[in-house]
């Protein structure tokens, strides 16, 4: 399983960039930020 981190997730592209990792069977979605 792969930890992921998602820098810049505020709008439209960071949403779907969560959505996506979120149902990923071997990534894990370990931290979110924005700025």
């Amino acid at each position: 399983m792969v930890s992921v981190a998602v820098f810049g997730a505020s709008g439209y592209v960071g949403a779907e960039l969560i959505r996506l990792i979120a149902r990923h069977p071997e990534m894990r979605l370990v931290c979110t930020a924005a700025g």
